[in-house]
């Protein structure tokens, strides 16, 4: 997160069945896997948006890299797993109003 730019993930159900997400958080120095957040259900041609404020307070492991890591990288990597959809990384720039998706930018690969 950074000041005046919060962000959040669309996560978009494709499928033709109602099914959660699992978004999957990895180091982005040294690609360990640091911790999972399962999203309630999504249901078809449905989406759902979260900040990253909401998600670090609901995954303990993000609040804990950003505190003990050694290496003090503050970012991470995130993977959409377990649904048929995508994910989208969207940036809001308060200052103008302007969302920014910045998907192209991350990676949020799906397996």
């Amino acid at each position: 997160q950074i000041d005046g730019y919060p962000s959040r993930i669309r996560i978009v159900n494709t499928g033709t069945a109602t099914e959660p997400g699992v978004l999957n958080f990895y180091n982005a120095v040294n690609g360990r896997s640091i911790g999972a957040y399962t999203t309630p259900d999504i249901p078809p041609n449905g989406s759902l948006e979260i900040t990253l404020e909401r998600i670090e307070a609901l995954v303990p492991e993000l609040q804990d890299l950003k505190i003990t890591d050694n290496t003090r990288s503050y970012q991470y990597n995130v993977r959409l797993e377990g649904l048929t959809g995508y994910a989208q990384h969207i940036i809001e720039n308060t200052r103008s109003g302007v969302s920014l998706d910045m998907s192209p930018k991350c990676d949020l690969g799906v397996r």
